[in-house]
């Protein structure tokens, strides 16, 4: 793994983590630039996976909504209208990833996991009915 590789992934981190105060149970909150209210409940969402090949993502490459480079076990795709982007997503069983980028079919409560090769995307599957929370 190459130093640059890693010092892209700790920007991405750091920039993307609030600097915030410890939250009740309860607490929920609108993100900036979303009507959604967010909210540190779990919820059910299906999850998929993509890659950056022109199949899963035409000619964008691996260059997000955002901008940011995307990242796997970091990157996510979301519908922004449900889950704004820059949030912190943990999926259970699987980790916490960051709503950097959006699809054509990632609509309501779907996200797709960023992975570097096509196969481990295909692999991943379809995961009905999981449990995700989202954070700030």
């Amino acid at each position: 793994m190459s130093i640059i590789y890693l010092l892209i992934v700790l920007i991405q981190i750091t920039t993307a983590v609030p600097n915030s105060i410890e939250k009740s149970a309860d607490y929920t909150s609108t993100m900036p630039g979303s009507t959604k209210e967010i909210s540190d409940e779990w919820q059910s969402f299906t999850i998929t996976a993509y890659c950056g090949c022109e199949k899963c993502c035409g000619k964008n490459d691996r260059i997000t909504a955002t901008g940011a480079y995307a990242i796997e076990g970091v990157t996510i795709a979301v519908d922004p209208a449900v889950i704004p982007y820059g949030s912190l997503v943990d999926i259970e069983g699987i980790g916490t990833f960051i709503a950097e980028d959006c699809g054509g079919a990632i609509k309501g409560n779907k996200i797709d996991i960023y992975f570097e090769r096509h196969e481990d995307a295909l692999r991943f599957g379809v995961w009905e009915d999981w449990r995700v929370r989202i954070r700030e």
